[in-house]
């Protein structure tokens, strides 16, 4: 009897597994947790999880599956205490899911032999309540947003109210019929008159403090005492509106164009918007469609294109080496401007002389004509130019005294003059194409993929966007400078895959997508697009690459990527 005792605790008090002995009930669309607890520490690759039993048993997650077996792609192990915890959440449940699941560890990794067997766990899916939105909901401050609500069935509008926050901090936000004491909030309304089944709502002027999770409820009756279901809640992020202005400092030459740019993330009218130079008493007014009283816009500047609504940036023509400073966008809160609503982080404009005529000229060798010319002012490096063939040029040192060095003299020798400027192998119109100013990195190692310092940076300041499906949206794309020439390209991600998107000359094999154009009236350091009429299918990461001219087989430097997201309307 004792032996038969020793037997029994010796079979099963050192293997039981752990698994949930009440149902698991969950509705379609969320997440489901199954527990699976082993008494001792087990390597994962010997447990496994199955759906059903005998011939009708499926395999549903391991770390090795057999062969045959596949995961499934939306189930993942929970993470907690590796070794002895392997339980597995189940994301967006469907009803085809209701069944029993059984974790079962085996007793080598081959899985033929089971070692032990759970008791199981019966998870039931039922059909979804009440739908909310899964993602958060990101909206921009004086905005409006969207929080979508849907019954299974056609329910009164009596029942239906919508609430922000939990338990205590629980407070009504909007219903036909709020309770005593509650009040609805004068900036929302019904999305729809014929509710039926729909019961969204929209929140005109949204603020920061309007962040926070909402729940769309159903009761039982309109005393509104008893609730009959609760959807899982939506979270709504309101930031603060901004003003998009480049981040690096714009750099022009005496008598050239520069382009300051400005974005609201609002549609805004044109008449609430001003650009400043300077700060404080030294701020002066550049320019405005409506000047305040004493202002005056410069006659050198305007708008870079006619139809606003969000894009401000201007272009100054000819500027002036007192033109260097810093620049503010800034939005009024009304057409008087004397309050201020939002200010830009403003962006520095550095104006240097004209190009210097010293310490290189213009020679010509073999067919082939090598100039190197540079601002006065830039940051320390050397100067390097290359051509194919051994060639001399003629310069001149500070006491005007003309004298030829060679081309390897030339690219070792380190100038006073405090610059980096390559030139290879050019003719005639390339020179001002190849007329390329690098700075000179502080770790002093090349970053160009030829082995020469990038002068381009490509900025995505948007690290994901959402679109409303029909809508529009603009993704951006700005160049810290113009140079060097060549083509813009925009590519779309999914997975591995990556394909043409959009660009100003497409390749034979390249098609544009004729929904897309660009978001300026004139290209030239920004390749912002806009996409119209989106779809779900536009979901996917956005990348902007400059290339080369001439160098169309190789990116000459990339943006870091936006994701684009669609949600329904």
């Amino acid at each position: 009897m004792d032996g038969w005792m020793l037997c029994c605790c010796f079979k099963y008090k050192w293997s039981y597994i752990f698994q949930q002995r009440t149902p698991v009930e969950a509705v379609e669309g969320s997440n489901v947790v199954l527990i699976c607890r082993m008494p001792s520490i087990t390597s994962p690759d010997l447990v496994r999880w199955y759906k059903g039993e005998g011939s009708q048993r499926t395999h549903i997650f391991s770390h090795l599956p057999k062969a045959g077996d596949r995961n499934d792609a939306r189930v993942s192990w929970t993470g907690k205490n590796p070794g002895i915890e392997f339980s597995i959440v189940i994301e967006d449940v469907k009803i085809s899911d209701t069944g029993k699941y059984y974790c079962i560890k085996y007793a080598d990794e081959k899985g033929d032999t089971i070692s032990d067997e759970g008791p199981g766990v019966t998870l039931t899916v039922t059909g979804s309540a009440i739908f909310q939105q899964k993602s958060p909901v990101e909206a921009v401050q004086g905005s409006k947003a969207i929080l979508i609500c849907r019954m299974p069935s056609i329910t009164s509008l009596d029942l239906v109210r919508w609430y922000k926050g939990e338990g205590s901090q629980r407070t009504h936000i909007f219903s036909r019929l709020p309770k005593a004491g509650d009040r609805n909030d004068a900036r929302v309304t019904w999305t729809r008159k014929n509710h039926g089944i729909e019961f969204s709502i929209v929140i005109d002027g949204v603020k920061i403090s309007d962040t926070g999770k909402y729940y769309c409820i159903k009761y039982a009756d309109e005393k509104g005492d008893t609730i009959s279901e609760e959807g899982p809640g939506v979270t709504l992020t309101v930031t603060g509106s901004t003003i998009f202005q480049q981040k690096t400092p714009v750099e022009a030459v005496q008598g050239s164009k520069a382009i300051l740019i400005c974005r609201m993330s609002l549609v805004t009218s044109p008449d609430l918007v001003r650009w400043y130079k300077g700060e404080g008493r030294q701020r002066t007014h550049i320019f405005s469609r409506l000047p305040k009283a004493g202002d005056r816009n410069d006659a050198r500047v305007s708008w870079t294109r006619k139809n606003h609504g969000i894009e401000f940036s201007i272009v100054i023509d000819g500027v002036k080496i007192s033109d260097t400073g810093k620049y503010y966008c800034i939005k009024y809160a009304d057409e008087k401007g004397d309050t201020i609503s939002e200010e830009g982080p403003g962006v520095t404009l550095t104006v240097t002389g004209e190009h210097s005529q010293s310490p290189v000229e213009a020679v010509e060798a073999s067919g082939q004509i090598l100039v190197c010319v540079h601002p006065k002012e830039t940051s320390e490096g050397h100067v390097k130019c290359y051509s194919s063939q051994q060639i001399h040029i003629r310069t001149s040192d500070d006491q005007g005294n003309e004298k030829d060095i060679s081309q390897i003299a030339w690219t070792e020798k380190n100038l006073s003059s405090n610059i980096t400027l390559t030139m290879r192998d050019v003719r005639g119109s390339d020179l001002d194409e190849y007329c390329e100013k690098y700075k000179k990195m502080s770790n002093g190692k090349p970053r160009g993929s030829d082995g020469l310092l990038q002068m381009t940076d490509v900025n995505q300041p948007q690290s994901s966007v959402e679109a409303v499906e029909g809508g529009d949206v603009t993704l951006t794309c700005i160049l810290s400078s113009e140079l060097p020439l060549g083509p813009i390209k925009w590519y779309k991600e999914v997975g591995s895959e990556r394909t043409h998107f959009y660009s100003a000359v497409p390749h034979r094999d390249e098609k544009n997508d004729p929904r897309v154009a660009w978001t300026m009236d004139k290209v030239t350091v920004d390749y912002s697009i806009t996409i119209r009429n989106i779809r779900f299918s536009d979901m996917g990461e956005y990348y902007c690459v400059k290339y080369r001219k001439g160098e169309e087989d190789k990116p000459y430097a990339s943006g870091p990527g936006v994701t684009l997201t669609v949600r329904g309307a």
